[in-house]
């Protein structure tokens, strides 16, 4: 399903309630939906959960999308999730299934697909180190990005672009045990909350 908002007030939708007016907002959890819309757009921008976006403008006259899906899908040695799923859901999915490498990212308030733009990375996990290839929108197609050919490094990756959307990515499957896992997730929160003074779950 598509939402469409015509002169929206895009501090509605920021992370610390910022923003003027653009021409048009949408978000949807639909592939094909989004695909047909975004075709038909000169030019679009991409947002997640805005928490690394600070909007300063009085008013935009382009359009603001935001994928909504958040369905992950399990195969034999790796998972695919869609880019509007937040690190900590993906990390409570992964967790029912003995499942590591989100634990610390979880804490991150963020939508996979801003957190693989960031390169996000919280003590020893980085959102690119169990990467395959992530599915993307650009140009008018669909296709894949394999991990080799995107410049990551701390905090970046050479993905911020207009008419550029994530759709999700390929991650590889590494088997943990619940005692682990749940350590884990614990130490990342006590960090949170001891250097930051706060914990957000998401």
């Amino acid at each position: 399903m598509i939402t469409i908002y015509k002169n929206f007030n895009i501090a509605d939708k920021s992370y610390v309630h910022i923003g003027g007016k653009v021409a048009e907002y949408s978000e949807s959890d639909d592939l094909l939906q989004t695909i047909n819309y975004l075709s038909a757009q000169s030019k679009f921008i991409c947002i997640g959960n805005t928490s690394k976006i600070l909007f300063c403008f009085e008013k935009s006259p382009y359009t603001f999308f935001k994928f909504t899906n958040k369905k992950i899908v399990f195969f034999k040695e790796c998972f695919f999730a869609y880019s509007g799923a937040s690190l900590n859901y993906i990390q409570h999915i992964l967790s029912q299934k003995n499942i590591s490498g989100f634990e610390y990212l979880s804490t991150i308030p963020g939508c996979l697909g801003g957190s693989i733009v960031n390169n996000s990375s919280f003590l020893k996990q980085t959102i690119s180190d169990l990467l395959i290839s992530i599915l993307v929108y650009e140009e008018g197609s669909i296709h894949f990005i394999e991990k080799k050919d995107i410049d990551f490094s701390y905090r970046q990756s050479g993905l911020i672009k207009d008419n550029f959307l994530i759709i999700g990515a390929y991650f590889k499957i590494i088997k943990s045990d619940q005692r682990s896992i749940q350590k884990k997730i614990a130490e990342g929160k006590r960090f949170r909350l001891n250097h930051q003074g706060t914990y957000l779950n998401t």
